[in-house]
């Protein structure tokens, strides 16, 4: 189990937006400009990589999704999620079902379903 306080601590090259820990060696963070940031959490290691979000994507939140890594933001002003792979940052744009309701103005989140199975968005947009 890795608790914060036992190697020196990691710094971010850039503002975070959010970090997920990935397991007990990892943690993957959302920098601005989209960029993902990788950490070691052992040795206390900080690897950058700039990502295409694709259409000018801009993605505010990470979230563990099963055993899946979900970006979620926007594209211009609708609501977007990319699939993430840890090993690779590779992206892949994920299909958002229609919305069950109105949209939320002014907020753009997303939340988890505790078996990792369901993923519940609220934007602008949905």
């Amino acid at each position: 189990m890795w608790i914060a306080g036992d190697v020196a601590a990691w710094r971010a090259p850039a503002p975070m937006r959010d970090v997920v820990v990935l397991d007990d060696r990892r943690a993957l963070g959302l920098a601005v400009l989209s960029t993902l940031v990788t950490f070691d959490l052992a040795t206390g290691a900080v690897t950058t990589q700039h990502v295409d979000f694709s259409n000018g994507g801009r993605p505010t939140r990470l979230v563990r999704a099963g055993g899946r890594i979900i970006a979620y933001g926007q594209v211009g002003k609708a609501a977007a999620a990319w699939s993430v792979d840890p090993a690779t940052l590779a992206i892949t744009p994920l299909p958002l079902a229609e919305p069950a309701a109105a949209g939320a103005a002014g907020l753009l989140t997303l939340a988890v379903s505790p078996d990792g199975a369901q993923v519940l968005t609220c934007s602008d947009d949905r």
